[in-house]
């Protein structure tokens, strides 16, 4: 059985072009859901991931229709690997023979170029959602920007020092939890400077 999954927090332009492109597929099911990103608050995607059996197929337009949080979505890939599970994504190459991926050959292979293409489109759409919120504030003559606390150039040797051990940390690939731990610093400040870490379109690595 093939399962085509569209979801979007409000009816716009992108998901009625993911429904155009699952219809493309030909699913024998297209599921929609508009709403929250917060896994729990997602009927029908839990409600499908309990429906669906081993060989069959889940079909989706890219990683961030499942969540836009990349540790969110390594837990559902190797949810969907342990199951059996077919995973189509319509924005890069189909995964195939996923019915005979393992967990070990999973986290081998398969899960650190996963797990960058998941922070590298949430961070896109992190992006694009935060300078949408700041061309509306402008607009209205409400945006006044944020102070950046920790960074290379801030005035704070202390905290230019944290940003800088943070980042290296990363470089060297480890977790966001492990460098959480090392540091005391929370998890939102060292997702963002990994965001920073990952190119913009058109960049290319910058040391």
């Amino acid at each position: 059985m093939r399962f085509g999954y569209a979801w979007a927090s409000t009816t716009n332009k992108r998901f009625l072009n993911q429904i155009d492109q699952l219809q493309g597929a030909e699913p024998d099911h297209l599921l929609t859901e508009l709403g929250s990103q917060e896994m729990k608050k997602r009927p029908v995607l839990l409600g499908l991931l309990k429906r669906i059996q081993p060989g069959d197929q889940l079909i989706v337009t890219s990683f961030d229709r499942l969540s836009r949080d990349p540790e969110v979505v390594v837990q559902l890939l190797i949810e969907l690997s342990l199951k059996g599970i077919r995973l189509v994504l319509l924005d890069i190459v189909s995964i195939h023979q996923a019915n005979t991926w393992t967990a070990d050959f999973l986290v081998q292979k398969l899960l650190v170029p996963l797990k960058e293409k998941a922070v590298a489109t949430y961070a896109k759409s992190l992006r694009h959602r935060q300078a949408v919120g700041i061309e509306t504030a402008k607009n209205r003559g409400v945006y006044q920007g944020r102070p950046i606390l920790y960074g290379p150039d801030v005035k704070n040797p202390e905290r230019r020092q944290t940003y800088l051990e943070i980042r290296s940390l990363l470089k060297r690939g480890d977790s966001i939890y492990h460098i959480q731990q090392v540091t005391g610093h929370s998890n939102s400040l060292i997702r963002r400077i990994k965001m920073e870490m990952v190119p913009q379109d058109g960049e290319g690595s910058k040391q």
